[in-house]
């Protein structure tokens, strides 16, 4: 086997075990949502979604230092190469991730506090989150499939395998506090335990000063993506976590199972998101390249086909799978699976965007109608229900879709005037 060949494969393997992970990952957190749902009720399960969305909203201000951590392991060709990472290297914005996450857990932990007294558990699942980042992104950039897969794999079965023993032997122990701690332990057990990870986890952290000049200096780049993964993660929980403030936990409860179930339809777009964007750049000579359409026609069709689904066998899917506590709410998954489905084709197109440098428009589009739609639930008190919920959410997400259209509509005519005048 060639050089080249070995190199191919290698990437390969990387490819696979990513996407088996990462499917693996979700189908194991679906299952571990539903039995949570189906045993507990939606009170319970309300009051862990609505924790550990405030937790994974928390947790994001410190992804942009790991998106740094992963663009210099571009440079490790191999899992074991030489030219792998550097602790000098890598010290600024592991300090960065360190400190930012904290920061992020303990604003988390003191404002759910004075919510319902639970500030301690959603700590702790702040720092759990952002764990899972750390473990999800170092592995894939630093091509460690194995520590991919022990990540992944071990958390999300450890919290399952954890849930189900308390069903099973001590019922009375499933309470929301409870679930949020098991959540987030199963999620920094792995990474602290982990050999492949342990170049990374023991790198010594630099002084404050250091990494205020290093935060300072890179400021736009951390900013840049800091919008586009919160963008992401407002639309998915900000609404959860709103909801919990102005209704019964068992009303959100009932939404966080819709929204479960609304959420599988995004997989396809987000599968397929990262392989969109090095398919958009522009060439060298800064002409578009065509070769991000099959993927963005195959993931819009698997957006549309999954939320097709999603939106006619709404009820059946939700008394199969949450339980006859959950009755009634098939209108409410039609309507959310249409938002759903229109944030997945945006999310794809979206892509390109970030590939062409339009990362900040994006953001800002994303961000506002989720900013908006958390509004709408405070402003408007009927939309405080499992059906206005999901219908405020839909009209955010069309929001958006309509946004981009006219942006691209304004940008297309804009290209074509500056043709006709050269």
């Amino acid at each position: 086997m060639t050089a080249r060949d070995k190199k191919a494969w290698t990437h390969l393997r990387l490819a696979l075990s990513s996407t088996f992970a990462e499917g693996a990952a979700r189908i194991l957190a679906f299952a571990f949502f539903a039995v949570l749902a189906r045993f507990a009720g939606p009170g319970i399960f309300g009051e862990v979604r609505a924790a550990l969305s405030a937790s994974q909203i928390a947790a994001g201000i410190g992804v942009p230092f790991l998106t740094s951590v992963s663009r210099l392991g571009g440079g490790a060709s191999l899992p074991h190469a030489s030219n792998g990472p550097r602790p000098a290297q890598l010290s600024p914005e592991l300090t960065g991730w360190v400190l930012f996450t904290l920061l992020g857990a303990l604003a988390a932990g003191f404002g759910y506090r004075f919510y319902n007294g639970s500030g301690a558990s959603v700590f702790l699942c702040t720092v759990g989150f952002g764990c899972n980042y750390f473990g999800m992104l170092v592995a894939r950039s630093y091509q460690l499939p194995r520590a991919l897969m022990f990540v992944t794999l071990l958390g999300n079965a450890g919290q399952l395998a954890v849930l189900l023993m308390l069903i099973l032997w001590v019922p009375r122990a499933v309470t929301a506090d409870a679930i949020v701690v098991v959540y987030a332990c199963a999620f920094i057990l792995p990474v602290a335990i982990s050999r492949s990870l342990r170049r990374f986890t023991t790198v010594r952290l630099t002084t404050l000063a250091t990494l205020a000049q290093d935060v300072w200096t890179r400021r736009r780049e951390y900013l840049s993506q800091l919008a586009q993964h919160i963008s992401h993660v407002l639309i998915v929980s900000l609404d959860l976590l709103v909801l919990s403030i102005v209704v019964p936990s068992k009303i959100v409860g009932e939404y966080a199972a819709i929204k479960g179930l609304l959420l599988v339809t995004l997989l396809p777009a987000t599968a397929l998101f990262h392989m969109v964007i090095p398919a958009s750049v522009r060439r060298l000579d800064g002409q578009r390249t065509a070769g991000y359409l099959p993927l963005l026609w195959i993931g819009s069709s698997a957006v549309v086909a999954a939320a097709g689904t999603t939106a006619v066998f709404g009820e059946w899917l939700m008394r199969t799978i949450y339980g006859t506590r959950y009755l009634g709410l098939g209108l409410a998954v039609a309507y959310g699976a249409l938002g759903a489905g229109l944030y997945g084709l945006s999310l794809l197109r979206g892509a390109a965007w970030i590939a062409r440098g339009r990362t900040g428009a994006l953001s800002v589009i994303v961000s506002t109608a989720a900013i908006l739609d958390a509004a709408a639930l405070v402003a408007f008190p009927a939309l405080a229900t499992p059906f206005g919920a999901a219908c405020s959410w839909t009209a955010a997400n069309a929001v958006v879709a309509a946004v981009m259209v006219l942006a691209e509509w304004v940008n297309h005519r804009g290209e074509r005037s500056a043709g006709n005048a050269a």
